[in-house]
């Protein structure tokens, strides 16, 4: 059989034995059609006389093969949060590899953008150096030469990172805290870790495997996330908190001939994008009660997405009260000291610990039978909501102000005096089961509360005290 050129019975067997390995037909396009570029090459004939026998194969093999692509599930705030409690900032290592995950989470690059495949093949023309980092007052501005949709050279790319004060997840202090520790020059990686003498560049191979080792201590399956995880989730999140689609689109650098236009304005546009990021993540509500209690100023407990549901439950626990809503089964789940609550069919909650399992569902609309003016899932479909909680490490004490100046209407499950908030905290938590706490340092009185629904039962003002709930 003389190889070239070939014909397209020889091309069908081709494509065939492909099968075999390949369960995407696109993958087996590709290399037909690298056959194809061959023959342009060498200048030798390709035939085309029956090309339709090999688009039949394709058909046939799009039947025979099913074949849905396996997509990294997002990165959420949440999820962020859980990462940064395993996380050493006084690290050098460690602050570098949050840095780096932030980068990842609010530019919306792809890894090739941040590191390298390996210290020697790092090319300071495609990943980021310290000199592509420009520091202001406010805001960081990150500049790239080269991406996947920018091969040549013909465009540079712009993105604000604004500072957001007093939250673990800004990137603005973030890098600053990364070049304290370890500084460098400006044609140097912007990403380094610390080795036996001096530092070395942060490939992927060691991002992929914290990123990993982070998340299964977080008690997720570190095999349904990737380094593609945070794009998607920065995507994602910005998608669900309302931010215009062309903002995304162009601050994610996806190109589209639809939005060419927009791309053109530059920065204007672009700081749009981290403006909504600010507002996020500086103050997110969560969801009130029916009832008149203060909202939140806490992004703990946000909304993770609508998820698919099964038989076997995506959340295992399961609560059913009278007069459901989203904030009641955060709260409970929350209790129960699970890290995910869901509503579903308007009347059930579930807790668990993995939401992920089955994928994205898109019909969450049922309204809930506590408060119409809410959603709360769909038939087999979960409105997925962190609730917050996270394990503690040994000795620690952590908790979160509710509300100022009020009081709750509930009767308290234990009376203390206590000289400070953080004296009433130490007795919440070696009382057994305290979640909320209120404490008034003017007449030392401290109340503890066994259950964090208290807080949906009624909040009164009052002068002089604070409402605080553990972690």
């Amino acid at each position: 059989m003389s190889p070239l050129p070939t014909s397209v019975n020889t091309l069908c067997l081709y494509g065939k034995f492909l099968s075999r390995s390949f369960k995407s037909v696109a993958s087996i396009q590709n290399y037909i059609s690298g056959v194809k570029t061959l023959h342009l090459l060498l200048g030798v004939e390709f035939p085309t006389e029956d090309w339709f026998s090999i688009k039949l194969l394709f058909r046939g093999l799009s039947r025979q093969n099913h074949h849905m692509p396996r997509r990294a599930m997002p990165i959420t705030p949440q999820i962020l949060f859980q990462m940064y409690e395993f996380l050493d900032m006084s690290n050098p290592s460690d602050v570098t590899i949050w840095c780096c995950f932030l980068f990842a989470f609010f530019l919306m690059v792809r890894k090739s953008n941040l590191v390298p495949t390996s210290a020697k093949n790092f090319d300071p023309h495609k990943q980021l150096c310290r000199n592509n980092v420009i520091v202001f007052s406010d805001y960081l501005l990150v500049r790239m030469e080269w991406s996947k949709t920018i091969q040549f050279g013909n465009r540079k790319l712009e993105l604000p990172l604004v500072k957001i004060k007093e939250s673990p997840l800004c990137p603005y202090n973030a890098y600053n805290s990364m070049c304290t520790l370890i500084p460098a020059d400006g044609d140097k990686p912007a990403f380094l870790i610390p080795q036996s003498k001096g530092y070395k560049t942060l490939c992927y191979s060691f991002f992929q495997k914290r990123l990993r080792d982070i998340l299964e201590m977080c008690g997720l399956n570190s095999s349904k996330f990737s380094s593609h995880s945070f794009r998607r989730g920065g995507a994602t999140w910005a998608f669900h908190s309302k931010v215009p689609s062309e903002l995304i689109q162009f601050h994610g650098d996806w190109r589209s001939d639809a939005y060419k236009v927009l791309f053109r304005k530059m920065m204007v546009k672009k700081a749009g994008l981290d403006h909504y990021f600010y507002i996020w993540f500086t103050c997110e509500p969560i969801l009130v009660c029916r009832i008149p209690v203060v909202v939140v100023c806490i992004i703990s407990n946000d909304y993770v997405g609508c998820f698919i549901d099964r038989s076997k439950r995506l959340l295992p626990h399961e609560y059913s009260p009278p007069d459901l809503e989203n904030n009641l089964c955060v709260l409970y789940c929350k209790e129960q000291g699970y890290m995910y609550s869901g509503t579903e069919a308007g009347r059930q909650c579930f807790c668990g610990n993995d939401p992920f399992q089955y994928g994205f569902g898109d019909n969450c609309n049922h309204k809930c039978i506590g408060d119409p003016e809410q959603i709360c899932g769909g038939n087999y479909q979960l409105s997925v909501y962190g609730t917050g909680y996270l394990p503690l490490k040994e000795g620690q004490t952590k908790y979160k102000l509710v509300s100022n100046s009020a009081i709750l209407t509930a009767s308290a499950n234990q009376l203390m005096k206590a000289r400070s908030e953080i004296q009433c905290a130490l007795y919440c938590k070696i009382y057994d089961d305290c979640k909320v706490f209120v404490v008034s340092t003017e007449t030392g009185e401290c109340r503890l509360y066994n259950s964090y629904i208290v807080m949906c039962e009624g909040v009164i003002d009052e002068q002089g005290f604070q409402v605080y709930m553990m972690k």
